[in-house]
């Protein structure tokens, strides 16, 4: 399977910046599984670059979550808790992360004084 044929069948693969499971399976069905292996590869990768993930210490109010889908309108935009943060947001947008959390500066600290 050429680069591009596999970039087309990708970009299929969402509906309305979505996965489209039903076309995925169709799409699956019909694949070797060496080709099913780069194609779920290459799908992973799509996703991770129309996503957005935001991490808090505690849930968000639907203002924030507005705010959030405004300011990430053409991706897919998901919020998840995790009280080990203690305070601030982890935004994950695609490869690059801003952690501007209380446990990422603690982190941050611990790996400076190791050096």
């Amino acid at each position: 399977m050429t680069k591009k044929l596999l970039d087309e069948i990708v970009e299929i693969s969402f509906k309305e910046n979505a996965l489209d499971e039903k076309m995925i399976m169709d799409i699956a069905s019909k694949l070797k599984r060496r080709e099913l292996k780069a194609y779920v590869r290459r799908l992973r990768n799509e996703l991770s670059k129309r996503s957005v993930m935001i991490i808090s210490p505690r849930s968000f109010s639907e203002n924030a979550k507005n705010l959030f889908h405004q300011t990430f309108s053409d991706k897919i935009v998901t919020f998840e808790t995790d009280p080990s943060y203690l305070l601030g947001v982890k935004i994950i947008n695609g490869d690059m992360v801003y952690d501007q959390t209380l446990k990422g500066e603690f982190d941050h600290i611990t790996q400076r004084m190791r050096e």
